[in-house]
């Protein structure tokens, strides 16, 4: 038997429960773990992690392939 649409939970509802809500407070709070990061330290991040790829591809002779 296929569930009635007031028993499917809809994907283009526009509130959050109160569970998501919860959630997505928690992840806004700046010192949770997995929480948003500054934008200037994520581009430090992504800049030294690139340094770090580019110095392996360098090393490895696959430059210019």
């Amino acid at each position: 038997m296929c569930p009635s649409l007031h028993e499917v939970p809809s994907v283009h509802k526009n509130t959050p429960t109160q569970e998501e809500g919860t959630v997505w407070k928690k992840l806004a709070v700046a010192d949770n773990p997995g929480g948003p990061m500054v934008l200037g330290e994520l581009a430090t991040l992504m800049k030294s992690d690139y340094d770090k790829l580019a110095a392996i591809v360098k090393t490895s002779g696959m430059a210019g392939q």
